[in-house]
């Protein structure tokens, strides 16, 4: 068994998702779940409950998962924190990984 992630990542339909984006001729579009939002860390604001952050994944970045699974996983979420603004999702945003 590899190792465990507490990152989890899914494919969702997305009726009319832009063409860069979707997966398939389904407009389906990849979601990474559970990246820690460390503006609420760093103003120490407490909810009450854990923040679920959903970060938008372009294909390659979907195909990176499918092929190393949980070290995918981690890998996009370092690749994220190094460029900064890792809660951010943005329909403007470059991939984390080259496009095929």
């Amino acid at each position: 068994m590899g190792p465990v992630s507490i990152y989890i990542s899914v494919q969702v339909a997305m009726d009319g998702a832009p063409e860069e984006w979707s997966l398939t001729e389904h407009d389906n579009i990849g979601l990474l779940l559970g990246i820690e939002h460390e503006e609420f860390q760093h103003r120490n604001i407490r909810l009450g409950f854990p923040p679920v952050n959903v970060k938008l994944l372009r294909p390659a970045e979907v195909r990176v998962i499918k092929q190393m699974n949980a070290n995918g996983r981690q890998r996009l979420v370092d690749f994220f924190k190094q460029r900064g603004k890792v809660t951010v999702s943005s329909l403007d945003r470059s991939s984390a990984v080259k496009e095929e």
